[in-house]
Formats: structure tokens, C-alpha cells, sequence
């Protein structure tokens, strides 16, 4: 059967914007768009809840949010850790960039560490063995920091992806 959805106030033409985004994200336009108004089949309709949570784990993926803030505060500390500023306040505002970066990267790691834990014991024990050497080393070691900490979250995202699957197929 064929549906016309016809724009209206606001808060249903977002409705529309948004129905239209999830479509475009799945490479499936089965909407039909006219002047005002789009059209499309129900039946179309059958795998849209698919689209639905695939357009919104793509969009809001946790695990790859940290790792790209985690991989920007070791560049800062890559690009930073020897450089020393002339300008007293500029020199002490390095340093705190730097302490407050390598706190997050630790705090961040040592939080991943706890959710795994509770999902599988043996990845736990390989990836609280990486983090113990990361706490122990001095940040000179920048690249060997880096190498630990992307086996940390090479790990963290299998476990991550084992969840959303798991999810989805409840």
C-alpha cells in the first residue's frame, strides 16, 4: 500500500528530515520525494527498524569517540612532550596540557578496563597487563605508550562489537 506523508508543522517535517537521513545512511531510498510531500510503500517499511538503530550506532559509536579523543590527547602529547616554552606562563600551561592529557588517557583506559572485565576475564588480564605498563612508563616512551594503549582498544572494540551484536539479536 502507498503513503503520502505530507509536510505539516515543524515537528513533523523533522520528522520527515529525519525518516529521509536513516534511508540515505542505508544507501535505501525507497521514499519517493515530491514537492511537499514524500511517498513511499508500506511494505518498504518492513526493514526501516534495521536502518533505525544502524543509522544511531553509527552515529553515536562510544568506542570510537574515546579512541579518537584518546588518539588526539597522545598526539598532543607526542607533538608537546619535548618542547619547552620560553614564555614561563605558556611553558606552565604545556605542562598542565600534558598532566591533564595523560590523566585522561589513564582514566579512560583504567574505565574500559572495568567494563571488560565484566564481560570477558582473560581479555581483562591481557589488557590489564598493557595498562600496567603504561602506568609505569615515563611519557618519553610516546611511541611505546601509543602501541599499548592501541592494543588496548583494538580489544575493547571486538568486545564492543561483540555487545552491540548480541543486542541486536534479542
Amino acid at each position: 500500500m502507498k503513503i503520502k506523508v505530507y509536510l505539516n508543522d515543524w515537528f513533523y517535517n523533522a520528522g520527515i528530515v529525519g525518516f529521509l537521513r536513516i534511508l540515505e545512511a542505508n544507501d535505501d531510498e525507497f521514499a519517493i520525494k515530491r514537492n511537499n510531500y514524500i511517498e513511499f510503500d508500506t511494505e518498504s517499511l518492513r526493514k526501516f527498524h534495521k536502518y533505525y538503530f544502524k543509522y544511531f550506532f553509527q552515529k553515536y559509536n562510544v568506542a570510537e569517540n574515546v579512541e579518537n579523543r584518546t588518539k588526539n590527547s597522545f598526539d598532543y602529547l607526542e607533538n608537546n612532550i619535548e618542547v619547552i616554552l620560553e614564555n614561563k606562563d605558556k611553558e606552565k600551561e604545556r605542562k598542565d596540557k600534558i598532566k591533564s592529557n595523560k590523566k585522561y588517557i589513564k582514566d579512560t583506559i583504567k574505565k574500559q578496563l572495568d567494563k571488560i572485565k565484566k564481560i570477558d576475564e582473560n581479555t581483562y588480564e591481557e589488557m590489564k597487563e598493557q595498562y600496567e605498563r603504561i602506568e609505569k612508563s615515563s611519557t618519553k616512551h610516546i611511541e611505546q605508550y601509543i602501541l599499548w594503549t592501541t592494543k588496548l582498544f583494538e580489544c575493547y572494540k571486538n568486545i564492543d562489537i561483540l555487545r552491540r551484536a548480541a543486542r541486536t539479536h534479542v
